[in-house]
């Protein structure tokens, strides 16, 4: 099974800001991750920060329909609803994008923006960290660096 206790040590000898969180599985339906934090202050670092990434944040159109806390929807029913960050809620949530080419799931909180690498193959598997989640978090310790991101250390 990968990856093993010896791959997991080397990550975390080797990777300086992602760090392996196994998911506890079950029915709670957590994942494997390799996960990261960049540190942001305030609105205007936050854009900044995104477009650095290379993945500007998206603007809610005004009028545009929102998802509404504490209401349940169908599948069917959220097609098309925005969803929007919760501390910065004229924005949408980035949710699955690239970074540097990399897929990523990615959320946003008061101070930081969270990324988590899983699953990246053909089909993409979501509940396992494979080989290639390695390499991306290396390549993006790389640009995080290259360009001066702030990273939370684990």
């Amino acid at each position: 099974m990968y990856p093993s206790d010896l791959d997991i040590t080397r990550w975390h000898t080797t990777l300086k800001y992602f760090r392996f969180s196994r998911g506890p599985g079950g029915h709670g339906g957590n994942m494997d991750t390799l996960s990261a934090s960049l540190r942001f202050d305030g609105l205007a670092e936050l854009i900044s920060l995104f477009a650095a990434l290379g993945c500007p944040l998206q603007a809610i159109a005004p009028g545009a329909p929102r998802v509404e806390r504490g209401i349940s929807y169908d599948p069917e029913d959220c097609c098309g609803l925005v969803d929007p960050l919760e501390y910065f809620p004229d924005f949408a949530k980035p949710g699955r994008c690239k970074l540097f080419d990399c897929p990523c799931i990615v959320a946003v909180n008061r101070r930081a923006v969270d990324i988590c690498l899983c699953g990246a193959g053909d089909p993409p598997d979501y509940w396992s960290v494979t080989r290639q989640d390695y390499r991306n978090a290396l390549k993006l310790e790389s640009a995080f660096d290259r360009l001066g991101l702030v990273a939370i250390r684990a």
